[in-house]
């Protein structure tokens, strides 16, 4: 008798959807309101349930999952395509989200994700306060509030809070707001413009509106990563692609934003993730032939003969 070991993610393939490599994982609910698209195989799972209401379309190769106990709570009509895209299976776990404490551990301990194009030859600097043009490739540790007003590249900003006004562009840069006592948002303003760069919190981060973050380019996986113990909220008219998100309680979106997702950026949050009005919602395919890589924690292991 022989026997062959294989192993894959978690809740990965078909049943339930493979929400790892493009879309959202809540675990418990998925709340969308009126008038969204959800379009080129777009992935949604939601632990408990996902709450619908009127007006919403579903395209063709869209997956709506649910866990063994999850409903459809369906308040609304003219959902457009989403009786087919229902599937039912397994729980898949929000692993992304389950990682962000870790996550951020490894940040405050300098390891930065690879797409993040930082040079540390200008050294670590200890200020009481954010210079109003920080020098490119230099850490700054700030004892307070950073207050970033500016557009920047290149630099590492940790700091008690962080405050990041609008009409601000920034570039291959690590910022880490460790606000570890105090109850605050960590506010970004609007018309922001984000890539190649990391925000993580200890709490909880609030994007304004009519922002950009990420390229929104299919085939560059993850150029954007939004780390928060808490909540993660985006108001309306912004535009999100090539991100990761994971929040270790619940992630917002406002009406009208764009958010494309794929190549292993995905959406996670440990609770409900809410989209309000006519958002549209796509993924990214895998570059031909190949599987973009995923989170390596909670395999399973089965035997086959």
């Amino acid at each position: 008798i022989s026997t062959v070991s294989v192993a894959w993610n978690k809740g990965g393939g078909q049943p339930p959807p493979d929400c790892y490599q493009s879309g959202m994982i809540a675990g418990d609910w998925f709340l969308m309101q009126s008038n969204n698209s959800y379009v080129n195989g777009f992935c949604i799972y939601a632990g408990l349930g996902v709450q619908v209401q009127s007006d919403n379309v579903f395209a063709d190769g869209v997956s709506v999952g649910l866990g063994p106990t999850g409903v459809i709570d369906q308040q609304g009509s003219s959902n457009n395509g989403l009786n087919a895209a229902i599937q039912t299976g397994e729980n898949v776990d929000p692993l992304l989200a389950m990682q962000v404490d870790n996550m951020i551990a490894d940040l405050e301990a300098g390891n930065y994700p690879p797409y993040v194009n930082f040079n540390g030859s200008g050294g670590t600097v200890n200020v009481s306060s954010l210079p109003a043009n920080p020098d490119p490739h230099t850490t700054y540790i700030v004892d307070g509030t950073a207050t970033i007003s500016s557009d920047m590249s290149n630099i590492v900003v940790r700091a008690e809070k962080i405050d990041v006004g609008s009409n601000v562009l920034i570039r291959d840069s690590v910022l880490i707001a460790l606000d570890i006592d105090a109850s605050s948002v960590i506010p970004v303003g609007s018309d922001f413009d984000f890539d190649n760069v990391v925000l993580a919190a200890h709490k909880t981060i609030d994007f304004g509106s009519n922002g950009k973050i990420g390229e929104s380019i299919c085939g560059n996986g993850v150029t954007m990563q939004i780390l928060a113990k808490q909540d993660v909220i985006f108001q309306s008219n912004n535009k999100i692609g090539n991100i990761q998100i994971a929040s270790g309680r619940s992630v917002f979106f406002g009406s009208d934003n764009d958010i494309t997702t794929g190549n292993g950026a995905t959406i996670q949050a440990i609770n409900d993730i809410s989209v309000q009005s006519t958002a549209n919602l796509a993924s990214c395919p895998g570059p031909a032939g190949t599987t973009p890589p995923g989170p390596q924690q909670g395999l399973d292991l089965r035997i086959v003969d």
